[in-house]
């Protein structure tokens, strides 16, 4: 699994075949997949590889021990365009399917093959129709015949043994499809590593520390310090839209609120500062659009605003943290606004002191925690309340001391009531309860699972859409639960009221807990436990092996562990950037020491 992309165009590919692609607008529909297979229908084999500080992949095609070609493949620099050299040594089959084209026209050209398709409107891009149509051309040109047949929504092309150039390109009207650029893959694929080199990989640090670290600890990693921070930086940056967004995955090309903040804290520590920046002003240009922010948003276009139960709790806090790291001062100093608005969504979501459940969060969506725990308070929630309201104090005191000092108090009292409320006989909770329940809210229904639509509070608690209403379900009951990777946010936001001692007492626990081999975990864990934990303690040597031998050079790390197994989203930013800040973290720290 891979990823191409440069801001105009992001393409997913399992080794030469393409399988999802987007652009210029991020948040669409797939334009279409693409697939190298044998004559008559057969599958082929095929692997690919990545010259580090490059953008181009060379991926060989085989059947069992027997070469077929291979393919050479980049994305032209700044325009919504793949390109791929294709070098044949036996015929190959090459189809096209256009799951959401309305309209598929392929014809014969005098250079060879020309395929011209209409996304259509109402093409689903998550749980929303796309709302506006979309044009893709494929241009194939070589030097042999090519076959064509065309059955419905499908293409298929017969190659024979030769040399041939394919373009893919998008764009929002059908005069920016009709013709390919004058570019093969190789001399598209020296311009944009060239770029690449320029904007990002002559930036990024060196990996020399990483490999002191895992030496040191007796791990083994497969590709050096160096080669990994630069798989990381790649996967994360060429899933980023000119814009500045970055999209979580390509079942979910949306740019998450949370997803962001930890991009954001990624790309500063990589020195990727003018990224950074961007990833912020998105955020801040589809607030001042709407004068509010919603848990994700649609990336190239408004059409699409994705709300779940309880936005106004967490994400705004994120949102600040990450406007007041990623931006200059002078910046943010005509940001006050947003701001206060971000301050006051989560000062209305306060309930008996703490701050509810986001809808989508990780341990919600992932199934860790039933949905019914979005009526109580969240630890991760309150704590992000507290940093984005300690930040923004210091951020009001040189220009309102009144305002610095009321964000004050508030901060104040939701630390002094944090110990009591999450407070369990062995350790934090993951939950607190709260009194009273709205009767309404926007989400995920409880019963059937359907969403985003209104749902209405049952007889017992339960949530519920217009089908559900009568639907047998138990009654919402609270009880305590801890899981014990849900208290590690305090390493990445550390600081009051959390002692850290309790941090680390916290990460030994979940330390145990994904060290089992059969444990079920988010992609982000182990970083965040490896973050929290002393240079020195005796669970740091198998956590970082499990990061590095989880590690995916073309992938990253994916959203979720079934043991050892890869589970849910793959190629995530997110993830990726997490695991990754935390390896460069424990890099440093062990450099201190050394020295």
């Amino acid at each position: 699994m891979r990823v191409l992309g440069n801001g105009a165009i992001v393409a997913h590919l399992d080794g030469a075949q393409l399988t999802w692609c987007v652009g210029p607008e991020f948040t669409m529909p797939t334009a279409l997949s693409a697939r190298y297979g044998l004559p008559g229908g057969g599958p082929l084999t095929s692997s690919s590889t990545r010259a580090p500080r490059s953008m181009e992949w060379t991926s060989t095609l085989t059947d069992g021990p027997r070469q077929l070609g291979a393919v050479h493949d980049t994305v032209t620099p700044s325009s919504p365009c793949y390109v791929a050299d294709v070098e044949l040594t036996e015929p190959v089959e090459l189809r096209f399917e256009f799951p959401h084209a309305d309209r598929v026209v392929p014809e014969q050209t005098a250079g060879g093959v020309s395929v011209l398709a209409r996304i259509d409107r109402f093409g689903p891009v998550f749980v929303y129709p796309a709302g506006a149509e979309a044009f893709a051309g494929v241009h194939v040109s070589g030097t042999a015949p090519i076959e064509l047949r065309h059955d419905g929504g499908s293409v298929t092309l017969a190659l024979a043994p030769g040399s041939y150039t394919w373009q893919l390109l998008l764009g929002r009207r059908l005069s920016q499809v009709l013709a390919p650029l004058p570019e093969s893959a190789r001399s598209a694929g020296a311009r944009a590593t060239a770029h690449y080199r320029r904007t990002v990989a002559t930036v990024l640090p060196g990996g020399e520390r990483l490999d002191a670290l895992l030496r040191d600890h007796g791990v083994d990693c497969p590709p050096p310090g160096e080669q990994l921070i630069d798989a990381s930086a790649y996967l994360i940056t060429a899933q980023q839209s000119a814009e500045g967004a970055v999209i979580a995955g390509p079942e979910f090309p949306l740019a998450y609120l949370r997803d962001s903040y930890g991009v954001s804290r990624a790309l500063l520590d990589l020195g990727l500062h003018d990224r950074a920046a961007r990833l912020a002003r998105f955020r801040v240009a589809k607030w001042q659009r709407f004068g509010d922010l919603a848990n994700a948003e649609s990336i190239g276009h408004d059409r699409i605003r994705h709300r779940h139960e309880n936005d106004d709790a967490e994400a705004p806090g994120y949102a600040m943290l990450q406007v007041l790291d990623a931006l200059a001062p002078e910046s943010v100093d005509g940001l006050g606004d947003l701001l206060d608005w971000c301050w006051r969504a989560q000062v209305a979501s306060l309930r008996d002191g703490v701050v509810p459940f986001n809808g989508d969060e990780t341990y919600v969506a992932g199934g860790f925690l039933d949905r019914s725990f979005l009526r109580y308070g969240s630890f991760e929630s309150t704590l992000v309340m507290i940093r984005s309201g300690e930040r923004y104090a210091e951020f009001l005191t040189p220009r309102d001391p009144r305002r610095a000092a009321a964000v004050r108090e508030v901060v104040q009292q939701t630390m002094s009531v944090f110990a009591e409320r999450f407070g369990g006989p062995a350790g934090w909770l993951t939950a607190a309860r709260v009194g009273g329940a709205v009767e309404e809210r926007h989400g995920v229904c409880e019963a059937c699972h359907d969403y985003p639509t209104w749902l209405v509070r049952n007889s017992g608690g339960r949530f519920v859409c217009v089908r559900c209403r009568d639907a047998d379900l138990p009654p919402a009951a609270w009880h305590e639960v801890s899981v014990p990777t849900a208290q590690l946010l305090p390493a990445l936001l550390p600081g009051p009221p959390v002692p850290h001692q309790t941090l680390i007492d916290a990460a030994r626990v979940a330390a145990g807990v994904l060290l089992d081999p059969g444990a079920r975990s988010n992609g982000h864990d182990v970083g965040m436990c490896l973050m929290a934990l002393p240079a020195g303690d005796p669970h740091v040597p198998g956590l970082l092996r499990q990061a590095v031998e989880r590690f995916d050079r073309d992938a990253g790390w994916p959203e979720r562990f079934r043991g050892d197994q890869p589970d849910g989203s793959r190629r995530r930013p997110w993830e990726t950037a997490l695991n990754l800040l935390a390896l460069r973290t424990l890099a440093d720290r062990h450099e201190r020491t050394r020295t």
